[in-house]
């Protein structure tokens, strides 16, 4: 017990640290962008936009290469190391003056910003592209990691270590983090994260002889690929009526399926043995993964296309959460006092209303909703899962026409600043609601 407790500290304490500097990092880019590298906003958010794309894309290939070639463990070790790499660079930029084009005073005396150089944006954008190829590594594979070392009992806590230490780490890379950067300058604000990030990867890489590293097997993309592929070359092959025997259909001896399901029927031709002397092996083995695929890898491709749909949906809501970036320039021309006091809460650091509005949502949806909701749909959870997701959905659209209506207002209202923060506060909460599912 105290094995898996220290495994968790460590494992908890490693993503904390990684993730304090890379969401430290993220909060005040696009305010760096603009003060340091003269773009306007619009260009920044297009930078900010493609970076945020190109790392959850590496994320498919890291996950990729972890499953098929590397393992997980050296996957994550090589994107902890890049990782480390662009920051340092990162940093490199905001030492180094000749990194940036001269400072220039925005919107005062007329004065043309001039533009960084071809070597300033090589320089910058390579610590983007170090700093994505590292989450490519972490992030697919960094829970996944972690939960292989336990079984189902102690596996829960993992969990509610992991998410624990992803909650507190954004909450102070949004409060601490940019708090610094505004107070101490981007030298010392980009520098912490370095420093935490090379701790993070310290107690990883010490923490090796402790991991159970899995080794690569057969990938879910390559089994896919499969499927489709045996599909089509077995279209000819007619299926049976049901029932049919397990000896029918191509499944491992320990698999728990031994026969497919009736959904999308068509893609069940690809584990039919069609002619058990030439389709299989002395072993009992398929000759040729490409014509004969288990039950499983048809199952799991059914799986996936169910998931599509669902998916998709998906896609606006995460366009929407994008728009971040936008939200850091409105709030800089805010009344951003705490309480009419003097102290004033950085631009970058509103994204923690969003964090502590979906607490208090997951709360109130917990202790209070799922009870009274129970009472009438009669289930423990209140709501089916489609349920929650449609509703969370359809808040997701009311958010961004109150965003609308916002933005509409800020062009037209000279009092923007006085009246806004009770707006974005409405916001924050909206997008509680909508991020709990």
């Amino acid at each position: 017990m105290i094995y898996h407790n220290f495994i968790n500290v460590v494992r908890a304490a490693n993503e904390t640290f990684e993730k304090v500097a890379s969401f430290g990092l993220q909060a005040n880019m696009k305010l760096y962008l603009i003060l340091e590298y003269n773009m306007d906003s619009a260009t920044g958010a297009i930078e900010l936009f493609q970076w945020s794309a190109i790392s959850n894309l590496i994320t498919i290939i890291g996950a990729f290469l972890s499953d098929s070639y590397l393992g997980r463990f050296r996957v994550i070790a090589y994107g902890t190391i890049s990782s480390l790499l662009g920051m340092s660079v990162l940093w490199l930029t905001a030492i180094l003056p000749q990194a940036r084009p001269p400072p220039c005073k925005h919107n005062k005396g007329g004065e043309k910003c001039v533009s960084p150089s071809s070597a300033q944006l090589a320089l910058f954008f390579s610590a983007f592209v170090l700093m994505s190829v590292g989450a490519g590594g972490i992030r697919p594979c960094s829970l996944a990691v972690g939960a292989d070392k336990f079984n189902q009992l102690i596996l829960q806590t993992f969990f509610n270590w992991y998410y624990d230490s992803v909650g507190i780490s954004v909450m102070l890379a949004a409060t601490v983090m940019v708090c610094i950067q505004n107070a101490k300058g981007w030298v010392v604000g980009f520098g912490i994260p370095v420093v935490l990030m090379l701790f993070s990867s310290t107690m990883f890489f010490l923490g090796s002889p402790l991991y159970i590293k899995m080794k690569a097997k057969s990938s879910l993309l390559t089994g896919f690929a499969q499927v489709i592929v045996a599909t089509w070359r077995n279209r000819h092959l007619s299926l049976p009526e049901p029932p049919l025997e397990s000896d029918g259909w191509y499944h491992h001896k320990a698999s728990k399926l031994t026969a497919p399901t009736d959904n999308m029927r068509f893609l069940n031709k690809a584990c039919i043995i069609g002619n058990p002397l030439k389709d299989l092996d002395s072993d009992g083995l398929a000759m040729d993964p490409w014509s004969l695929c288990t039950i499983t890898q048809v199952e799991e491709l059914k799986a996936l296309i169910k998931v599509l749909p669902i998916w998709s949906t998906g896609i606006p809501v995460a366009v929407t959460l994008n728009e971040h970036s936008f939200g850091v320039l409105q709030a800089k021309i805010m009344d951003r006092r705490f309480f009419l006091s003097k102290f004033k809460i950085p631009p970058a650091s509103f994204s923690v209303f969003g964090i502590l509005s979906m607490t208090a949502t997951v709360v109130f949806y917990v202790q209070v909703l799922v009870p009274f909701l129970s009472k009438f749909t009669k289930r423990k959870r209140g709501l089916s899962l489609r349920e929650r997701m449609g509703i969370g959905i359809a808040i997701s659209c009311l958010a961004t026409a109150v965003s609308a209506i916002v933005k509409r207002n800020s062009g037209n209202s000279k009092n923007f600043s006085q009246s806004i923060p009770w707006v974005v506060e409405l916001l924050k909460v909206i997008w509680g609601f909508e991020e709990r599912d």
